[in-house]
């Protein structure tokens, strides 16, 4: 990056070469800080005090040839300053490292060379620089991806380039590659087809395209790889196709859990006995499982991304007792018995417990809901209260009918007594 004042240190041993340089930085306004060494040993001094980003070195010097300070130079760039008729020293020069050079003349015109040179050899260094960093990055990529960049000829059928990474992620050498027949024969035997298919068509219709498939390795076993194929075409003809093998493995280990897992939850929601409904902040449904779908005597696909309050109460607006509501407003599950509303209107009593989902920021997603039938529990709760009335009014029918005997027997004893004869009825009190 070029900087406001560039350090410029100047090995020039004749001083009026060197005021001219001096002149013409200070008359053009150059933003340079000029400093100067007028042989190798005041150059070396020089060197040894500080840093400096740019150095014009004459050729000629009294104890040293400006090419053999070049071989003591690192990391600086250097404009060499030279004589005409020097080419031969000039080619010297940029072959040991001169990032460019001037050629002196009597009016000093060259001066006027300098500061285009200088600016060139800055944008060089720079493009040099940003080439290597991504050189850096694209090695640093290879090297942590699992990938064989490669080169196939389609008129011999044969690989005729694999990268170095191919013996170790197939356990093939990469001479084995360049054979003939190796692309198909090493293709899984369930993929080679398509496989097979996929590539040929490529290059006959000179299309890029990729594809996965399972390659077999040494070993015996296979791996899963996405082949990443370029066309290089020719008149509309298709002569080389170059590519990338891409390890994929351990994606598809994971894609496999994942559909695993999948299947599990699947399998989970299916068999359980209660309703499991999802359903997002704005009240739509996102997913139910089939218990809730026979629950309401409906398909699941009938009632995904509607609202749940329409279709599972038939309400027009949100219902008053949302225990979603409730858990998303207390951050904790809630629960309430209520009633589902069927589509012939009759209606099942449930039990709803509500949970609350959210993100990892904290943000509600919505929730989920945990439905249980609870109508033949409710039926036979209103069965036992009827029994436990119907007991309730005989025990009081039947303690009336005892109190009123006890009455009469009163009666008759006090008749008994009256007349002047015993009592006939030992009285106890009813409890």
């Amino acid at each position: 990056m070029k900087k406001k004042h560039i350090q410029l240190l100047l090995v020039e041993d004749d001083p009026t070469d060197r005021e001219a340089v001096k002149r013409f930085v200070a008359e053009e306004n150059l933003p340079y800080e000029l400093h100067t060494a007028e042989s190798k040993k005041v150059f070396s001094e020089k060197i040894r005090e500080r840093s400096y980003d740019m150095i014009l070195l004459d050729y000629n010097l009294p104890d040293a040839k400006g090419v053999e300070l070049l071989r003591e130079i690192k990391d600086i760039p250097v404009i060499i300053v030279t004589g005409s008729g020097n080419e031969n020293t000039v080619l010297e020069a940029m072959h040991l490292g001169a990032a460019d050079y001037l050629v002196k003349d009597l009016e000093c015109n060259y001066l006027k060379l300098l500061p285009a040179a200088i600016g060139n050899v800055f944008k060089r260094q720079e493009a040099e620089i940003a080439l290597k960093e991504s050189e850096a990055r694209y090695r640093s990529l290879l090297e942590g991806t699992r990938l064989i960049a490669w080169e196939f000829d389609p008129a011999s059928d044969c690989f005729t380039f694999v990268s170095g990474k191919a013996k170790e992620i197939t356990g093939i050498p990469s001479e084995q590659w360049l054979e003939k027949g190796f692309r198909v024969s090493h293709v899984h035997p369930a993929d080679r087809e398509i496989a097979t298919k996929n590539f040929t068509t490529a290059a006959e219709k000179c299309e890029d395209h990729e594809f996965e498939y399972r390659f077999l390795t040494q070993d015996g076993g296979f791996i899963w790889v996405r082949n990443i194929v370029h066309v290089v075409t020719e008149n509309a003809k298709a002569t080389k196709l170059r590519g990338a093998l891409i390890d994929i493995s351990e994606q598809k280990k994971m894609e496999e859990s994942l559909w695993e897992s999948k299947e599990k939850y699947r399998m989970l929601m299916d068999n359980i006995n209660m309703g499991v409904t999802y359903i997002d902040t704005n009240y739509r449904v996102v997913t139910a499982n089939s218990f809730h779908a026979n629950l309401m005597d409906r398909s699941v696909r009938e009632y995904i991304g509607k609202e749940c309050f329409r279709e599972f109460e038939q309400r027009e607006e949100i219902c008053t007792h949302c225990p979603g509501t409730k858990a998303m407003l207390s951050g904790k599950p809630e629960e309430v018995n209520t009633e589902g509303v069927l589509p012939d209107g009759s209606k099942v009593s449930v039990h709803i417990k509500a949970f609350p989902i959210t993100d990892t920021d904290g943000k509600h997603k919505g929730f989920v809901e945990v439905v249980e039938d609870i109508t033949e529990r409710k039926r036979m709760a209103e069965e036992m209260q009827e029994n436990m009335d119907r007991l309730k009014k005989f025990h009081n029918l039947a303690v009336d009918r005892e109190l009123r005997m006890v009455e009469l027997k009163q009666e008759v004893n006090e008749l008994l007594e009256a007349a002047g004869k015993e009592k006939r009825y030992v009285i106890h009190q009813p409890e």
